[in-house]
């Protein structure tokens, strides 16, 4: 990637987000003659996490995630930039508000199956990222964007780390949001980067676009901090849903967002699958050849088998030795 001046190349424009490292703007590439979106760092951090950043964004070759275009300093104060394809659309977080507001109305926001669609997507550009040894630690609706098609963008990866590495910084730091981040990462112990991560944060978003109210609704951090780590089971005391089709997804959240994480899906794809599965003909969901696709704990997990308490401990066992597999596999 060649560095240029930004003064001279680009003329910024409005501001399309601001993080707790860095600001997002819409500039205008004079020498492309299109509009692409710029990333700045805010000066007290840390200019090697957002190399780093460049760098695993980079690595990633899939059109749900921003392509790299260009990178430098200003020349002033010495601030890292780069820029990156602009994706024009809505956050998942601006979609669910209205859904909300619609709600609240009483009126109904209408047949969710594009939602669920959009989240299958969103869970195969997760996987794909997964297979490239990166694993995103920041998965939240404000992270992922629908364009005027309805197709899924993830965005920010300032957070993402290679599997198996260790968190930067101090002991103690907590990596990720709260309220989505898994219990083992809540604890700021230093637990590394792994998939199963991903998928809890992506279990807490399924939530969210099935029940369009977060899995932890405290209002401050701190105290979805503490309920991530000291709520046993988050899905307790709620009613029974009534819709085979209801029941399904609450058996795959239950599972997406199991404690241990040995116990949940093996990957983001076998969670994609299994709720693709939900979207089927009964006729598919019947096919033995679909069970052995999705996987033995992710067909339990949505009730295509009658497990035994043992044999559930079996494909937990299964699961995560699949999971070990995996990991050491992908590793760079």
């Amino acid at each position: 990637m060649e560095t240029l001046d930004p003064s001279t190349r680009y003329e910024r424009g409005r501001c399309l987000g601001r993080g707790a490292m860095g600001e997002v703007w819409c500039v205008r590439d004079r020498a492309r003659g299109t509009d692409v979106a710029m990333k700045t760092l805010h000066e007290a951090h840390d200019p090697e996490r957002f190399e780093r950043e460049i760098a695993l964004q980079a690595r990633l070759s899939h059109r749900a995630v921003p392509r790299v275009l260009d990178r430098g300093h200003d020349e002033k104060t010495g601030t890292p930039w780069f820029t990156m394809e602009r994706i024009e659309g809505r956050t998942l977080a601006a979609v669910l508000d209205e859904a909300r507001a619609w709600r609240e109305r009483g009126v109904d926001a209408g047949d969710d199956t594009w939602l669920l669609r959009a989240f299958v997507r969103l869970c195969r550009v997760v996987d794909h990222a997964h297979g490239r040894g990166v694993v995103h630690r920041d998965l939240k609706p404000e992270n992922v964007m629908l364009d005027a098609n309805g197709e899924v963008h993830v965005v920010d990866w300032g957070l993402a780390g290679l599997l198996g590495e260790r968190p930067h910084g101090p002991p103690g730091v907590v990596v990720g949001t709260p309220g989505y981040i898994a219990p083992e990462l809540a604890r700021g112990d230093g637990t590394t980067a792994h998939p199963s991560g991903d998928v809890y944060s992506l279990g807490a978003l399924l939530f969210e676009l099935v029940h369009l109210e977060p899995l932890f609704p405290q209002a401050h951090p701190l105290g979805r901090l503490t309920a991530v780590l000291l709520e046993g089971d988050p899905l307790a005391n709620r009613s029974a849903p009534r819709s085979e089709r209801a029941q399904a997804l609450e058996s795959i959240l239950r599972c997406a967002i199991a404690r241990e994480p040995s116990a949940r899906f093996a990957s983001a794809e076998a969670l994609a699958l299994a709720v693709e599965m939900t979207l089927a003909p009964r006729t598919t969901r019947s096919q033995p050849r679909a069970h052995a696709k999705l996987g033995l704990a992710a067909a339990a997990a949505l009730g295509l088998l009658a497990l035994t308490p043992l044999h559930a401990a079996a494909a937990r066992a299964v699961q995560a030795a699949e999971d070990g597999a995996r990991s050491l596999t992908s590793s760079p």
